[in-house]
């Protein structure tokens, strides 16, 4: 086969893949409506991500300095009902830092950061304010972050997606008798944030968190609310495809 010749056969085969993965639009009346649900729920779980971090001239005492640090932790979250499960640690990082404004273009090491990263899953919100409170006066420790959720999340879920469903064929009903038509059967439900591309895969959307103002990270030149918030606003969001008879 010549260049030519193979280089058409990859063409084809290109194109013959992507009619065989396109999906045409429905040849039948059909409506498009996005059903919604939310919930205001006390949440009663919280993860917590952070880092020990160091920097020091001396490579080893910044080592030392984040070994040292990163036990403490680890003792902290033992100490307050953690089991190693909800314990996660990361390999201790070193970057070597440089004198970049040096006009010579001698860029001399001028010391070493090391850093090790941290994740504390914690059930109960007294529980995590008391770590926290420690953590914030911990040398060394930064990047806070707290995400908080629920332990009973699936069963939650569940039931805002039964009622995005039924917010979704509510709307279909008064749109289908604004025109007249009435609805027949779903075709498609699909988890894209619109329908520019609904033909392309079905399922029910992520989540999403909503927590009002409230500042949930802490890092260099940023503030960091300890408290949690009373509620978090769980949410589904379910787009269908309605088959209408005219």
């Amino acid at each position: 086969m010549t260049r030519l010749h193979h280089i058409f056969a990859i063409a084809v085969l290109a194109a013959v893949s992507a009619t065989a993965s396109a999906q045409p639009m429905p040849e039948f009346p059909f409506i498009t409506v996005t059903g919604e649900a939310e919930v205001e729920v006390a949440p009663d779980t919280v993860t917590v991500n952070f880092q020990v971090m160091e920097f020091n001239k001396s490579a080893e005492l910044a080592m030392d300095t984040v070994a040292e640090r990163g036990a403490e932790v680890v003792k902290l979250a033992k100490e307050h009902g953690l089991t190693h499960e909800q314990i996660e640690s990361y390999a201790i990082d070193k970057q070597v830092r440089r004198n970049r404004e040096n006009m010579n273009g001698n860029m001399d090491i001028i010391g070493y950061e090391v850093t090790q990263r941290f994740t504390l899953d914690i059930d109960g919100l007294d529980t995590y304010e008391k770590i926290m409170n420690t953590l914030m006066r911990m040398d060394n420790t930064t990047g806070l972050n707290a995400n908080f959720d629920i332990s009973d999340r699936d069963a939650v879920m569940t039931s805002l997606v039964a009622k995005a469903g039924a917010d979704a064929r509510a709307r279909a009903d008064n749109l289908a008798a604004a025109l007249d038509a009435s609805i027949k059967s779903v075709y498609a439900i699909t988890e894209d944030a619109g329908f520019d591309n609904f033909m392309a895969r079905f399922g029910v959307s992520a989540e999403k968190f909503e927590f009002g103002n409230m500042s949930m990270a802490a890092d260099r030149g940023r503030s960091f609310d300890l408290f949690a918030p009373e509620t978090i606003t769980l949410s589904k969001r379910i787009n269908v495809i309605f088959k209408i008879n005219p």
